[in-house]
């Protein structure tokens, strides 16, 4: 038998595609060298990663273009380990958030006043004033990685991200110092965050979301926290003023230290509201040689009205600004705020009192679930129920360290459905059968009734630390859990 060995990779095809000018050649070229059928392939899983990097859960990606989960996994799995290609192609025109290529490696020494501890003290203080423990912290564009590093000192499991690939250099260099667990950091834009799971803070430090010049972008990266931040998560960061902003234009600054000499002349233009950093950095070198690099950066000056409003339609409560590292409010010629909101359950009461209603979104969770557990549609919209509802009911208890346990035995397929939430609503879950898949309605609908079953109870146990336990259980309804759980409170409660 003869073996043929395995051909090398050829660039001609990628060398072509470029040559393509628009649209319409792309078009004809893929439509000479491929079938329809595998262009209809290549078209879905681009789909799928677009719809995938806005958030959407996978029964909804599922439904809308009729990919197969195996499908929609590999392409998740290609936008958070791959190349990077494909999280290029979703945003071609996005703007390069930091300039930081030639800065990177004297960043510390010409940043001594950045007051990091200071910094890292006055976090740690309001996460205690949170409403949910703080364990895991975001540290979004963490730079050279100072504030991720003090915090993972401290004990806390930290994400870092940050858009130059040079900074993460640096911050991966001094993570390799620490004793205890690094940060995890990702190369990642700030309108691109995506996270393995959700976390009980955020934070930005040093004026990185000023790097944000277009509305589009804050909106985004206000999105994008909104969605990785656990109910009650707050997110803290700071930016530079529009005082100060304005305030440096036609100016000159300089730092030095031993091995770097840099120069700074500052416009701000009104018209853009930007301000813009001509850097001339002269770095010696081993020969005793000085090398210039010259870099352009470019800060827009948000005003506080503006914040507030994104903020807030991205989602967040309690919104407030005060002055640096203080919770007081800014004075007029402050150089830099402090913005401080939360992620919250949604609630609300009717005027006489009589009826309390409570929301939360619980997508990322329930795709989290769905990834830990491998369930199949139908199953994770069962699991996804379960946890929204042991969730909410867990965070009405007042009693720190209470516990509420939600079970679903309805003699369905699924088997048992069992969800456990601390006073938090921080809520982990199981289902004896997640591969479980049965027809849809004729509705079209998931049949999330039939897999659970009808012919059992719903379980509600109360831990409060007391003697014994509360346990209230009424008998299901139609599986759906809904009406299920309506009835546990007219009968249970």
């Amino acid at each position: 038998m003869v073996k043929i060995g395995k051909k090398e990779k050829s660039g001609l095809l990628y060398k072509a595609i470029l040559q393509l000018k628009d649209e319409q050649e792309c078009y004809d070229f893929f439509q000479d060298l491929c079938t329809v059928s595998e262009l209809r392939s290549m078209e879905q899983r681009f789909e799928v990663a677009s719809l995938l990097d806005d958030g959407m859960i996978y029964n909804d990606i599922l439904e809308r273009t009729g990919a197969s989960s195996a499908t929609i996994s590999r392409v998740n799995r290609s936008l958070s380990y791959g190349a990077g290609g494909l999280c290029q192609g979703l945003c071609p025109d996005e703007e390069k958030m930091s300039g930081y290529d030639a800065l990177a490696s004297s960043y510390d020494g010409l940043m001594a006043d950045g007051a990091y501890r200071r910094r890292a003290d006055f976090l740690e203080r309001l996460f205690r004033k949170g409403g949910i423990p703080v364990h895991s912290v975001l540290d979004l564009a963490c730079g050279t990685g100072t504030i991720a590093c003090l915090l993972a000192e401290r004990g806390y499991r930290v994400t870092a991200t940050d858009g130059s690939e040079e900074m993460l250099t640096q911050a991966m260099a001094k993570a390799s110092c620490l004793e205890g667990e690094p940060p995890l950091f990702l190369h990642q834009a700030m309108p691109r965050l995506r996270l393995i799971q959700p976390v009980d803070a955020a934070v930005s430090t040093l004026d990185s979301l000023n790097y944000l010049t277009r509305k589009q972008e804050l909106q985004e990266t206000f999105r994008r926290v909104y969605r990785w931040l656990k109910p009650g998560g707050q997110f803290i960061f700071d930016v530079n003023t529009p005082y100060k902003l304005r305030r440096m234009d036609g100016q000159m600054y300089m730092d030095e230290t031993e091995e770097s000499f840099c120069v700074w002349r500052t416009f701000f233009s009104e018209r853009t509201k930007v301000c813009t950093y001509q850097v001339d950095l002269f770095q010696l070198r081993s020969n005793s040689a000085w090398e210039r690099d010259f870099e352009e950066h470019r800060e827009r000056a948000w005003e506080a009205e503006e914040l507030q409003q994104y903020l807030a339609e991205a989602g967040f409560t309690r919104v407030s600004i005060t002055g640096d590292l203080s919770v007081r409010p800014p004075a007029a010629d402050e150089d830099r705020w402090i913005v401080r909101c939360v992620r919250e359950l949604e609630r609300a009461i009717t005027k006489d009192g009589m009826v309390k209603a409570v929301a939360v979104s619980t997508r990322d969770l329930t795709e989290r679930a769905r990834q830990i557990h491998r369930t199949l549609p139908v199953a994770t919209a069962a699991l996804g129920r379960t946890l929204a509802a042991a969730s909410m009911m867990g965070n009405a208890l007042k009693e720190d360290g209470a516990s509420l346990t939600l079970r679903i035995q309805g003699g369905g397929p699924l088997g048992i459905l069992l969800a456990v939430s601390d006073n938090q609503g921080n809520v982990r879950g199981t289902v004896d059968n997640p591969a479980v898949d049965i027809p849809l309605r004729p509705d079209g609908k998931l049949d999330v009734g039939s897999a659970v079953g009808c012919c059992g109870t719903l379980t509600v146990i109360r831990d409060l630390h007391m003697k014994d336990p509360y346990v209230g259980s009424v008998g299901l309804l139609g599986g759906e859990i809904a009406e299920d759980l309506a009835a546990y409170f007219v009968e249970s409660e």
